[in-house]
């Protein structure tokens, strides 16, 4: 087989399996991939074809819009196309659509930035001033007449005021807001029916349903954001968007208007981080360009208007292959299992790995190797494993085997039933040792520059520490002497070290990576005892009379500075000078001070712990439960019943963005 045959071959695969995710998606309204792999499917399909234009054939996907009109409906012939937009990923991908722009159109570029409304496409006619048809994209030149259920919607007018002209059309998206959906949802599991998979997929359902009464009890709206006629006077988009609003038209209030591609971009950058706070779901910003003469000059390729493009917020969710589970050793003895998988791109970065949390968290996803899994990652959180995707796992696969011993040390491993985990006591194991050095040495408690985690490693491997206290012992020739496996500078490493001696105590008490104390709890700590010797001598009462200190915190203090392994470390670090200076928690601001603070949810950029330290050492409390003393509550995903209670009797509701600036 040559080259060409070979290439016609992988075409017709990959426009089959387009066709087959086309189907799933338009025709079923049950979706099997992320909108960014179908995207990446496309884009090869075009890469192959660009470099073999022969092969390229009508009904190829990249020549035309993707999908079909429903059956069931009469099919309706569009006025003009309802092409679809060109995406692109990153800000390489917007610049270039910028200079390509500004090839093809010598005017002045104004841009008008909108959200991309996660919904369904359609289209509104209106004769007369009166509503007449709703129609859904379709394939693009046709689509399905859904008029009864779109006069349902109580955010489409169905007349609209006379300073419109009498016959127009207007585009835009049907929609669930969030909360409507999820009560719907919650509605249908207690009536015993599938859940929809997401608010766009219950749209696509709800739209083809032909019992018009059951789609207006759905809590369906609509965003206005395209207008055309014939008598057209309008000379802007923002005027169009001006326009359908006065006409009671529901159209999007997070629009901009930005004079360069610059400031384009800031407004990604500003939804990419702030889009789940928003009561709507929405995949991306859509780029137009503001004066619709440009528009015409411009026109469009086969299926993409040239004066528009879609920014696609950055993927949190993508699909790929367990390869095999690994057990990580933490410092405090936990064992971690970690997914080995098969390389795949999100958030802008390769992913090979992703935490399984626990075992108990396998056993929960019946995880096997070689499953095909759904990755989630958001923000800064190490990737994980949202999910297997069983339908087509073969009949003998094999589970990952529960550990019996450490992987490191051999150490029988026990069950910490407290913290569904498996731990290792072995306190001279190998792989605890460095990770608690690694600790000792971060940005967040000592700050040791040029100490990274192979130079760590190597110190541990040959003997040279054995704990933090060891550090403030190497000299630059034992250093020198190690094998040159890691670029490090011996030099720089002893003058971290030794700056790293004047730290305050509560970073120092952070770093001895005493379990269940944060950065947090350490400033708390510190500014009590101010020294090891007076904290070492308070009993567990004491301790736990300190406000924000609990028992469990009192415990692991108490067990620290009892321990033989915990005092040798303190009278190395002691006789080294560590730990005398003062901590500086009179140096952070007490923006919470006196308040009340619930956290629930998973959050984005802390975990939990992370957020209550932040919260404690600026004077605030965190309690475990909603009541009118609660100051507000710190909202993540997945929240909970604290939210629902929180917004029955009035107590402010935040996310992560509001929390960091509340900090500042």
């Amino acid at each position: 087989m040559n080259s060409a045959e070979l290439i016609s071959q992988k075409i017709i695969k990959l426009r089959n399996k387009i066709r087959h995710h086309d189907f799933q998606y338009y025709s079923k309204a049950d979706p099997e991939i992320s909108d960014y792999d179908y995207d990446m499917l496309m884009r090869k399909l075009a890469s192959y074809e660009a470099d073999f234009p022969d092969l390229i054939t009508p009904d190829s996907p990249t020549q035309r819009v993707s999908g079909q009109p429903l059956s069931g409906f009469k099919s309706v012939e569009h006025i003009t196309p309802m092409l679809s937009l060109s995406n692109c990923y990153s800000v390489e991908e917007l610049h270039d659509f910028d200079r390509r722009l500004h090839k093809l159109y010598t005017e002045k570029v104004e841009y008008v930035c909108e959200l991309k409304i996660d919904g369904v496409a359609m289209s509104l006619a209106y004769k007369d001033h009166s509503l007449i048809r709703g129609t859904t994209r379709g394939d693009g030149v046709t689509g399905d007449d859904v008029t009864a259920n779109i006069r349902t919607i109580k955010a489409i007018p169905l007349t609209v005021p006379s300073f419109f002209p009498p016959d127009f059309e207007v585009r835009g998206e049907v929609f669930y807001p969030v909360q409507k959906f999820d009560e719907m949802n919650d509605r249908r599991d207690s009536d015993g029916l599938k859940r929809f998979m997401n608010p766009r997929n219950g749209v696509a359902g709800t739209l083809k349903m032909l019992d018009t009464s059951e789609v207006a009890r759905r809590p369906l709206s609509f965003f206005a954001y395209d207008f055309s006629t014939t008598q057209n006077t309008l000379e802007t988009h923002m005027e169009v968007l001006e326009l359908l609003e006065k006409g009671l038209f529901n159209v999007n209030q997070n629009r901009r208007l930005c004079d360069t591609i610059e400031q384009v971009e800031d407004y990604w950058k500003l939804w990419d981080s702030e889009h789940k706070s928003l009561p709507y779901e929405t995949d991306g910003t859509v780029i137009k360009l503001n004066l619709l003469a440009g528009r015409e000059v411009l026109g469009a390729t086969a299926k993409s208007p040239r004066w528009t493009i879609a920014f696609k917020y950055s993927p949190t969710n993508t699909i790929t292959k367990l390869i095999d589970v690994v057990w990580q050793v933490g410092r405090t003895g936990a064992l971690t299992p970690v997914a080995l998988l098969e390389p795949v791109h999100l958030m802008g970065t390769i992913v090979s790995r992703a935490t399984l949390h626990n075992w108990d968290e396998i056993t929960r996803l019946d995880i096997r190797i070689g499953d095909r899994v759904e990755l989630m990652k958001g923000g800064d959180i190490i990737p994980k494993v949202l999910r297997v995707i069983d339908e087509n796992r073969p009949p003998i696969i094999n589970a990952p085997p529960k550990p019996v011993v450490c992987p490191e040390c051999g150490t029988m491993v026990k069950s910490d039933e407290s913290e569904a985990v498996l731990r290792c006591n072995n306190w001279n194991c190998e792989a605890q040792v460095t990770e608690r050095i690694i600790h000792f040495a971060s940005r967040k408690a000592m700050n040791i520059e040029g100490l990274g985690t192979k130079t760590v490693g190597l110190l541990v491997e040959h003997k040279l520490i054995n704990d933090a206290g060891d550090l403030y012992q190497l000299t630059q020739e034992s250093l020198e002497k190690l094998p040159r496996k890691a670029e490090m500078s011996a030099e720089n490493i002893i003058h971290g070290i030794r700056k790293s001696i004047s730290m305050p105590l509560d970073r120092v008490v952070f770093g001895l990576g005493i379990r269940h104390v944060g950065s947090g709890s350490a400033r708390i700590l510190a500014a009590k005892y101010n020294s090891f010797e007076a904290m070492a001598a308070a009993d567990v009462e004491e301790l736990e009379s300190t406000d924000e200190i609990g028992s469990t915190i009192a415990a692991a203090v108490i067990k620290f500075f009892s321990d033989e392994t915990g005092s040798e470390l303190i009278t190395k670090l002691a006789c080294a000078g560590v730990g005398m200076a003062q901590s500086d928690t009179e140096r952070v601001a007490q923006s919470f001070e006196g308040m009340a603070i619930v956290i629930t949810g998973t959050l984005e950029k802390y975990t939990r712990e992370e957020a209550a330290d932040l919260i404690r050492v600026r004077g605030g409390k965190v309690t475990s439960s909603v009541s009118k003393r609660t100051t507000f509550v710190l909202s993540g995903a997945n929240p909970g019943s604290k939210v629902d209670k929180a917004q029955k009797i009035g107590i402010k509701i935040i996310n992560e963005s509001t929390f960091d600036q509340l900090m500042a």
